[in-house]
């Protein structure tokens, strides 16, 4: 009996062991090890990780605040600024040697914290390293002296090309991961379809543009470019989800509230969110490891949204909604959510802390049960010293969610969703959790840092676009460039347009005399280039200046041959001084009579209105105040062979330059038409196989690809025979190229069938082929036209003008791939355990009572088809506790095993003769 049952226990392992290997493995056993980091970590440790916060000052000694945090809270993450302290750009120290040396510092109290031996290995759980560094310097760039200067989004919106979103992503990756920074609080990947000049919440150069297919195309480059640079070890945030492009209102200062359908958001807000959270086989690489949800109001997730209705950050039953469309629930499976910000003033607005406290308690609670996975604990008071204020509410916030851990299962199982997420994604960034493995080579980053000058020169100067006037009156107008006995006067607002002062006053006019003065091109002389700030202008425009002063600033003027005007973000209702260049070209325009007067927006460049451009001789945008905006901003004004090649990305009013006729298909560009199948020499034959035809790359008005979806109307006309038809189909381009077939199975002549193309007021040569009557025709119906897939476009367009940055690659981004259960050899080792418990259960209990060891055996495999029959749908996920009812972790190995012990019993079972 024994001998028996032991060789059936053998030939049903053997059986599982073939079907496992028909089943998907998850090779990189993240599942696995989060299992076993759960099963060792203690509640602190557990609950620690949903929180990241930021910290005052330098100090990681074992007596510092944020050491306590570590080590006594566990907490998983901290965000790293120049604004607390923790680093400086100022300093004697090089930023990037402080930026690693501080990591590491963090990495080896969590290590402290944390560490223990799991398969023989000493592992821990690192930290998530957190940064803002979208680009333009400060504010948005917590990390700029020894970094290279990030460009703007914009800059690499006006350049059109996903191939600089790319180069740009791999620097930030590369310098960032060198650093020991393992989160990257970006891209923004908002659409600001409409740009609010001096509007409180407009995101200005934030953003790559206002079209929704390019937002997504650079944003989902740029994601890539971020972890091929970072060889994988930093995990990206994508933000502002829903999108907040359109608001009326600055999320950190105000709660916003976006009234659009559903229909409407996702046609615009959502589709770059949608993009980068889509897994391709193809572009792995260009999924978010995370999206920010931000303090917004949605109508489209909400109902009955009202002024006092939470954001989403807070809103369990909005986001849930959200996250539950098709675009996303895939990728929510494993992609983590962090809110925005939890001590942002929109939500101390929102809750009228000022008035009755900031609830803390509440707000980290709330935000956690409305699906955020990770709890930014960042200005978490209402006052100002974080020793005093914040770390009191950071500490009290941790100890109650240890609390209800131990005593609210609803909790407990939300948080136990978050954590595993958590730390998978840890996981994932290295290639083990040594402390080695996550500790970087300080020496090495200082040379890593500051390595992509020459690359953001070369994307500032192919995103700098001439807004007016157009480019075939350009030097007509500006035939010469500023000379040595040419005053020049530049009028900047570097520091009266910001809360701080964000370049040195006279930064234009050093950059100038470095290129084009003495130790430059020896243009100009350094004696005749000034410099006043916008504060000065306003004051004398106000007529507040003394006499000297307000002679000083109109001999500056008048004497001046060329007037710079170096325009910054507008926001007169904070910074009055905004308003001067303004005020100047309204009020006092009779000063620049007979100038050359030329502005260049080192911001947003939507500020001027039509009648303040039209005093210009000419403007620029350089998108940037950083260093190579600023060198690219002034080639075309001492450079006259430089013709600015860059394309606005988002409307200018004041130039008429709107932004959707901008990317309709050019007029002038002939549309190619390609035969595909059958190919060229081979006949086409009536009643055979379809004609298949595409189009080449559909060029804008600006030379590139035309924004995905747009419609190309394809006609087919028989040119010759008795009959005339003319089907037609339309069809939507994907990377700038549609597709059609046209089936042929109207009984005709041999004659020809000539092919053409139109989208919008494009249109292509016609395409001729020679039709071929087989010897029986074929009795079937009229022709039909009917679409197809586009194919991926292998042709490079050839702008309308010459340009040099590099064409880019256009590749369709493919639809979401489904999501397959993940089995590894603990499910395999159960199932066969299970199996062999059912049959040896089924075999004592029939004992007596057996019909002969034929019927036996049949019994037994009966048992083993159906435990196996119990693991495929396991592994496929259709029987699957952890995917249907969210269970997690030992609960969902027990179910594998008793569930196919069940079914390897249910032969035996039926076979128990029935007592009489």
């Amino acid at each position: 009996m024994i001998r028996r049952t032991v060789l059936v226990a053998f030939r049903i392992l053997a059986l599982c062991g073939m079907v496992a290997l028909l089943l998907p493995q998850d090779l990189h056993a993240q599942d696995d090890l989060a299992d076993k980091l759960k099963n060792r970590m203690t509640r602190e440790e557990w609950v620690g990780q949903l929180f990241m916060v930021d910290f005052a000052g330098d100090d990681t000694s074992e007596e510092s605040a944020i050491a306590q945090l570590i080590r006594e809270y566990k907490v998983g993450s901290v965000l790293i600024s120049e604004s607390r302290g923790n680093i400086s750009n100022q300093g004697e120290e090089p930023t990037p040697l402080q930026v690693a040396r501080l990591s590491n510092d963090l990495q080896d109290l969590a290590y402290s914290a944390n560490s223990r031996v799991i398969d023989e290995q000493e592992v821990f759980v690192p930290l998530f390293i957190a940064v803002q560094q979208e680009g333009n310097g400060y504010p948005h760039s917590q990390l700029r002296s020894g970094f290279t200067p990030l460009l703007s989004n914009m800059s690499i919106g006006a350049t059109w090309s996903e191939q600089y979103a790319r180069a740009a992503g791999a620097i930030v990756g590369q310098e960032l991961a060198a650093v020991g920074v393992n989160m990257l609080l970006g891209p923004v990947i908002d659409t600001l379809d409409i740009p609010r000049s001096g509007g409180r919440g407009d995101l200005g150069v934030r953003v790559f543009g206002g079209n929704p297919d390019w937002v997504a195309r650079l944003g989902r480059a740029y994601i890539r470019g971020v972890h091929e640079g970072s060889a994988g070890r930093l995990a990206t945030v994508a933000k502002h989800f829903p999108g907040r492009g359109r608001s009326g209102r600055d999320p950190q200062i105000e709660v916003a509230t976006i009234n659009k359908s559903l229909e409407e958001i996702r046609a615009l807000e959502l589709m770059p969110f949608a993009a980068v959270t889509r897994f391709s086989a193809g572009d792995p690489l260009g999924a978010t490891d995370a999206l920010m949800i931000s303090h917004v109001r949605c109508a489209a997730f909400q109902e009955h949204v009202e002024f006092f209705s939470d954001p989403l950050t807070l809103d369990e039953e909005g986001l849930s909604v959200a996250m539950a469309l098709p675009e996303f629930a895939a990728w929510q499976s494993s992609g983590l959510l962090v809110a925005d910000f939890l001590g942002a003033e929109a939500i101390k607005e929102h809750l009228n802390a000022r008035q009755t406290g900031f609830p803390h308690l509440r707000v980290a609670g709330e935000a956690l049960m409305a699906g955020n996975d990770i709890l930014p604990l960042v200005h978490f008071s209402l006052g100002e010293d974080w020793n005093a204020d914040d770390l009191p509410n950071i500490i009290d916030a941790i100890e109650y969610f240890q609390r209800l851990y131990n005593e609210n299962r609803a909790f407990r199982d939300r948080v136990d969703e978050s954590v595993r997420k958590v730390l998978q994604a840890k996981i994932g960034l290295y290639d083990s959790l040594s402390l080695s493995e996550v500790l970087v080579d300080e020496d090495l980053a200082t040379s890593a840092a500051g390595a992509g000058g020459s690359a953001v020169r070369q994307i500032a100067e192919d995103a700098l676009t001439l807004l007016y006037p157009i480019h075939e009156e350009f030097r007509t107008r500006l035939p010469d460039s500023p000379g040595p006995d040419d005053d020049v006067l530049i009028l900047e607002c570097f520091g009266d347009c910001y809360a701080t002062q964000v370049l040195p006053h006279g930064a234009v006019q050093n950059a100038l005399l470095r290129l084009y003065g003495p130790e430059g091109t020896r243009q100009v002389d350094p004696d005749k280039v000034d410099t006043l700030g916008f504060a000065q202008v306003h004051d004398w425009i106000e007529g507040d200046l003394t006499d000297s002063d307000r002679a000083l600033v109109e001999g500056l003027i008048g004497d001046a041959e060329w007037v710079i005007l170096a325009l910054s973000d507008y926001n007169p209702d904070d910074f009055t001084a905004s308003r001067a260049v303004k005020e100047f070209l309204q009020d006092r325009d009779y000063y620049l009579t007979d100038k050359k007067v030329v502005a260049i927006a080192y911001d947003a460049p939507y500020h001027l209105d039509e009648s303040e451009v039209s005093k210009l001789t000419a403007y620029f945008a350089a998108y940037g105040k950083t260093g190579p905006s600023l060198e690219a901003s002034l080639r075309p004004l001492f450079e006259l062979d430089f013709i600015p090649a860059g394309m606005a990305p988002v409307d200018v009013e004041g130039v008429a330059y709107d932004l959707a006729t901008a990317l309709e298909p050019d007029p002038s560009h002939v549309i190619t038409l390609e035969r595909l199948s059958p190919p060229e020499g081979e006949d086409l034959y009536v009643g055979g196989d379809p004609l298949v035809v595409r189009t080449s790359i559909v060029l804008d008005r600006n030379g590139h690809p035309v924004p995905d979806g747009t419609e190309v109307e394809f006609r087919g006309n028989y040119l010759e025979g008795d009959i005339f038809v003319e089907p037609q189909v339309v069809t939507d381009t994907v990377g700038g190229v549609a597709g059609a077939s046209f089936w042929l199975t109207e009984p005709a002549p041999a004659g020809l069938l000539e092919v053409t193309a139109a989208s919008g007021e494009a249109s292509s040569r016609p395409l001729v082929v020679s039709l071929v009557v087989p010897v029986t025709p074929f009795p079937t119906l009229t022709p039909t036209a009917t679409a197809t897939p586009s194919p991926t476009p292998t042709a490079t367009p050839v702008p309308a003008t010459p340009i040099t940055r590099p064409t880019p690659t256009i590749t369709p981004v493919p639809p979401a791939e489904p999501q397959v259960h993940t089995v590894d050899w603990l499910d395999f080792l159960l199932t066969g355990a299970g199996i062999l418990v059912g049959n040896v259960v089924g075999i004592r209990a029939r004992r007596g009572r057996r019909k002969g060891w034929e019927r036996e055996v049949q019994l037994i495999l009966y048992g083993v088809a159906l435990g196996l029959i119990g693991y495929i749908l396991y592994g496929l996920g259709l029987l699957n506790p952890a995917r249907i009812l969210g269970w997690q972790g030992v609960s969902v190995r027990v179910f594998l095993l008793f569930f196919c012990a069940v079914l390897a019993f249910l032969p035996g079972g039926a076979a128990w003769p029935r007592r009489s």
